[in-house]
């Protein structure tokens, strides 16, 4: 089975809500990377899987700050300022969206060469509903 075939089948709000991975992931290595510089997008299948991989060659994740990137509000660089990027949600709501669809998602890096973020996801099932994104209080 295709990767194409299986985003047809799926219905069209979890495939807004791959996009929304796809571009959190790539917003955020295009932030990461010097001008000049490149990310590289992969897609491909591991055995069930649909494994999306987002590369740069910018400013790489301290070891121990790869494990918080995915917390909410989380910032690795937590000056705040509107140059420097967003709230710290994006990857906190990608790696829902990803386990929503019983998926995964985890950071390899090295500070000063770069980060890659590997997105793997079944290629069969149903995703589960997103209570972690809701808005509605009620």
């Amino acid at each position: 089975m295709s990767i194409t075939a299986w985003l047809i089948v799926t219905s069209s709000i979890y495939i807004a809500l791959l996009l929304r991975v796809l571009s959190n992931l790539i917003a955020n290595a295009i932030q990461c990377t010097p001008a000049g510089g490149y990310v590289t997008i992969i897609l491909k299948r591991s055995n069930a899987d649909a494994v999306i991989e987002v590369q740069d060659i910018g400013i790489g994740i301290a070891s121990h700050e790869q494990k918080r990137v995915f917390d909410r509000f989380y910032r690795v660089n937590s000056d705040r300022s509107r140059r420097t990027g967003g709230s710290g949600l994006g990857l906190a709501i990608a790696a829902a969206i990803v386990q929503a669809h019983g998926g995964s998602i985890q950071v390899q890096s090295q500070v000063g060469k770069g980060s890659t973020f590997i997105v793997h996801l079944p290629l069969t099932g149903e995703p589960k509903q997103l209570t972690y994104l809701s808005t509605d209080e009620n």
